[in-house]
């Protein structure tokens, strides 16, 4: 009677349709299921029609102004994803092609992350991958990371964050170290904490966990920092220490930017300041998705391996 009822759900599906609900599912957004798919609008718009009626439920449902699953659609998202992987296999499927690979990631990252991490991995892109396209852009907060995460507004994300949602999967990437920069002309290098927190200091509002450790240690001996500018461009804050009495404390990977700017100088900070770990973030419903898998096993492996 089991198998009789499955050829029967069998027949009435096209199951051509289920990658394309699993993109949907995933997306939330007919237009960016259709480019991921390399579909038109309209093409993507009558599958929806279809899956609709198959399924007899809306599957995806306007609400605040964006696309939101139904509670069926929601249901159906891990036994879809684990239903196609086993099928996958069952079928042999073919491994993940980088050089056949035709697709469009989109990345959010700080002009931080840009600058340690998309420049090496673009060499390898374009060596290992060259149709696989980037779009890049920098959330306003972590909470805004958070939510384009969990909307499938971007695949993948980078940061230091403190608590993650369990709908979120991260992978440490590598920690990081403090290290102090200002204009050689100042000896700040040789201050105590009291006198290095009085100094005016210029604070990335794109490392918010960073800056909370840094707080945390000097409320320790009831000291804070003199902030003198806040500011979410770490290239814009290099060009500001020149010639001026600023002082900038960041990660060290930062610094290893600085042969562009030999008139700066860097020294470790006076206080014992704790590692703080780098995540690349996705949401789970994408730990299938053999693309991202394969894009994120790239990044891991310029921190792991060093770029090849």
């Amino acid at each position: 009677m089991g198998i009789i009822h499955i050829m029967n759900t069998i027949n009435r599906l096209d199951l051509n349709l289920l990658p394309v609900l699993q993109v949907l599912l995933e997306e939330r957004h007919v237009s960016r299921s259709a480019e991921r798919l390399f579909k038109s609008q309209p093409a993507l718009s009558h599958a929806l029609a279809q899956l609709r009626e198959q399924f007899n439920d809306p599957l995806l449902v306007r609400q605040n102004g964006k696309m939101q699953l139904t509670s069926f659609a929601d249901g159906l998202q891990a036994p879809l994803a684990q239903l196609l992987a086993d099928l996958d296999r069952l079928l042999g499927g073919e491994p993940f092609s980088p050089a056949e690979c035709e697709r469009t990631f989109r990345i959010a990252m700080s002009d931080y992350a840009a600058s340690v991490i998309l420049s090496p991995l673009l060499r390898r892109l374009r060596r290992h991958a060259p149709n696989i396209r980037l779009v890049i852009n920098q959330p306003p907060s972590r909470e805004s990371l958070l939510n384009q995460l969990m909307d499938g507004e971007i695949d993948l994300a980078f940061g230091v964050l403190g608590d993650i949602p369990h709908d979120i999967q991260s992978q440490w990437l590598f920690d990081e170290q403090f290290v102090c920069i200002t204009d050689r002309s100042n000896c700040y290098q040789h201050c105590d904490t009291t006198q290095w927190a009085a100094l005016p200091h210029i604070v990335l509002s794109l490392q918010p966990q960073a800056n909370e450790e840094l707080e945390k240690a000097l409320l320790q001996q009831n000291l804070s920092l003199n902030r003198q500018l806040v500011s979410p461009h770490w290239n814009a804050a290099l060009d500001l220490l020149a010639g001026t009495d600023l002082l900038l404390t960041v990660s060290s990977k930062m610094a290893d930017k600085l042969q562009h700017h030999p008139q700066l100088h860097t020294f470790p900070p006076p206080l014992k300041l704790p590692a703080i770990p780098y995540l690349q973030l996705w949401h789970s419903r994408r730990t299938q998705d053999k693309g991202l898998t394969w894009l994120r096993e790239q990044v891991a492996g310029l921190f792991a391996l060093g770029e090849d």
